[in-house]
C-alpha cells in the first residue's frame, strides 16, 4: 500500500460532490465502517519532501492543497497563471530555423504532491532537458503546498518566490486546473497540448469520487490523443494486477475488506489500457516511506506516545510480515526515467506495461531497529496479534489520530492484507529494470528525515 498526503490524507479535501460513476463498486459489497487505504499507492498531494532536501526545511505542516480552493462545478474559469502560447508542432532551433524533431511537452499533474514533485525535479535535472517543454498542473498556486514546492525548487531564496515566478525562472509553465470539472481538465490539455502526461491519482475514502476524477483526466487526455497526447504514465499500487492472488478475494472481490480500494486501482488501470493511447506505462509502488514521518505516521503504525519510556511501534503487522517500501518521490523519478529513455529511443522498454516498484522489503522489527540506529535510542514493537506482550496499562489506540490496531481500523485492515499477501516481489522487479541503485533506500530516507520520524 502506498501513500497519503497528510495525516488527514485527502479525507479533508474540500471538493464539491459529483455524480458517481455507475458500478464503480460492486453493488453487492458489504457496507464498510471506514474504507481501508494503503499508505502507498494513493497520490499524496501534500508537501513532504523526501529526496534532495530534508523534510525539516519545509516549515509547519498544512492540509492538502485543494482545501483552500473554492468549489468549481462546470466552468473552466481557470486561466494559466502566465500566458501560454499554443505550441508549434516543431521546435525552433537557436538560430530560428525549424527543427526536424518534435520537442516533447510533458505535463505533470499533482505537481505539489510527492510523486509529481519527484518527476519535476528529475526532468529539470535530465540531460535531455533541452528537448522538453515542462508544464505542471495545480489547483491553487497560492496554497501552502505550492509555497513548499517553490521553496524546494529554489532553496537559496531568502524569501519564498511565488510558485508561478519560481517555475518561470526554471522554464516551467504553470496551469491551474480542477479534476472535479471535465471542462477544466479538457481546457488544460487543450491549452498546454501535452505529448506526455504523468498522472498520480488522488485517493481518499470516497472511491467513487476518486474514480470520477480519474475518468475526467483520462477521458480528456484520450480526446487529445489523436492530435497531441501520445503517452500517459499513471501510478496505482503494488498488487493491483494480482488481486486474484489475495487470500479471500474470491471471484471478483466483492466481499474482500479492501474491495473498494483495489477495485478503484484496477479500474483506473483499465481506463488507461482501454483509452488507446499510443503508449502507456503504469507504475505500481509499494508502501511509501513518507508514511513513517510524524505527519503521516497514522497511515503505517500508531505514533509515539508521550508516556512511552521507550519509543514503541504498535501495529497489526505480524512479526514475520515483510513490507515493500519505496520513496514516493522516486515514483516520479521513475516516471521521468521513462520519458528520458523514450527520448533516446528506448520506447519498447516501457511501452504498454506495468512496472512494480519497491526498494526494500523488511519486517517491522527490522524497521524499528533501523529507526533506533538513526534516533540513537531503542525502538520496540508491540504486535496486535500478540496481546500477551502488551502491558495491562497500555492502550492500543492513538487518541491523537483516532487510529487503533483493532480489526475494523482502515489501516489495520491494510496491514492485515500485508500479512496475507507478500509484496516482496516488487524489489526484484525493480532490480531487473536496473532501477534499484537509483532509488532511495530505507536507511537513507530515515537518516535524511531523522527529525520527523
Amino acid at each position: 500500500m502506498a501513500s497519503h498526503s497528510e495525516r488527514t490524507s485527502s479525507l479533508s479535501l474540500g471538493f464539491p460532490s459529483e455524480p458517481s460513476l455507475p458500478d464503480t463498486d460492486p453493488p453487492s459489497s458489504p457496507p464498510m465502517v471506514s474504507s481501508p487505504m494503503m499508505p502507498s499507492a494513493s497520490e499524496d498531494h501534500g508537501e513532504l519532501f523526501n529526496s534532495t532536501a530534508s523534510l525539516d526545511s519545509l516549515g509547519p505542516a498544512s492540509t492538502a492543497e485543494p482545501c483552500s480552493s473554492p468549489p468549481m462545478h462546470s466552468s473552466p474559469a481557470i486561466a494559466p497563471s502566465s500566458p501560454i502560447e499554443p505550441p508549434s508542432p516543431r521546435f525552433q532551433t537557436e538560430d530560428g530555423a525549424e527543427g526536424t524533431q518534435e520537442k516533447q511537452r510533458i505535463l505533470i499533474l499533482g505537481a505539489t504532491g510527492n510523486q509529481g514533485r519527484g518527476c519535476l525535479r528529475a526532468l529539470l535535472a535530465s540531460k535531455y532537458r533541452d528537448k522538453y517543454t515542462i508544464g505542471v498542473l495545480v489547483r491553487d498556486s497560492q496554497s501552502a503546498s505550492a509555497v513548499a514546492l517553490s521553496r524546494a525548487l529554489a532553496p537559496a531564496q531568502h524569501e519564498s518566490l511565488a510558485l508561478a515566478e519560481c517555475l518561470s525562472s526554471l522554464g516551467v509553465e504553470l496551469v491551474a486546473g480542477d479534476y472535479s470539472s471535465p471542462l477544466s481538465v479538457s481546457w488544460v490539455f487543450g491549452t498546454f497540448q501535452p505529448t506526455t502526461i504523468f498522472f498520480p491519482p488522488i485517493l481518499s475514502d470516497d472511491f467513487q469520487r476518486d474514480l470520477l476524477y480519474a475518468q475526467h483526466v483520462i477521458s480528456a487526455a484520450a480526446q487529445q490523443s489523436s492530435t497531441t497526447v501520445k503517452k500517459i504514465i499513471v501510478s496505482t499500487a503494488l498488487g493491483a494486477d494480482r488481486r486474484a492472488e489475495f487470500p479471500g478475494w474470491g471471484k471478483n472481490g466483492e466481499w474482500h475488506p479492501m474491495s473498494s480500494y483495489w477495485q478503484t486501482k484496477a479500474k483506473i488501470e483499465g481506463m488507461v489500457q482501454e483509452a488507446r493511447f499510443d503508449s502507456y506505462t503504469i507504475l505500481r509502488p509499494g508502501w511509501f516511506l513518507h508514511s513513517l514521518t510524524q505527519r503521516m505516521v497514522g497511515w503505517s503504525y500508531l505514533g509515539w506516545k508521550d508516556t512511552d519510556k521507550i519509543r514503541t511501534i504498535r501495529t497489526k503487522w505480524k512479526r514475520g510480515t515483510r513490507v515493500a517500501w519505496v520513496d514516493a518521490e522516486d515514483v516520479g523519478v521513475v516516471a521521468a526515467r521513462v520519458v528520458d529513455d523514450e527520448t533516446q529511443g528506448e520506447s519498447n522498454k516501457w511501452r504498454n506495461r506495468g512496472v512494480d516498484l519497491a526498494v526494500e522489503s523488511i519486517t517491522v522489527g527490522e524497521l524499528a531497529e533501523r529507526m533506533g540506529k538513526v534516533l540513537g535510542e531503542e525502538v520496540r514493537v508491540r504486535y496486535a496479534d500478540e496481546p500477551w506482550t502488551w502491558p495491562a496499562d497500555d492502550d492500543e489506540q492513538d487518541w491523537e489520530t483516532g487510529r487503533t490496531v483493532s480489526d475494523m481500523d482502515p489501516i489495520a485492515i491494510s496491514q492485515r492484507w500485508a500479512n496475507e499477501f507478500d509484496s516482496s516481489y516488487g524489489v526484484e522487479a525493480t532490480r531487473e529494470l536496473g532501477l534499484l541503485e537509483r532509488l532511495m533506500s530505507v536507511d537513507t530516507f530515515l537518516e535524511r528525515n531523522r527529525g520527523l520520524i
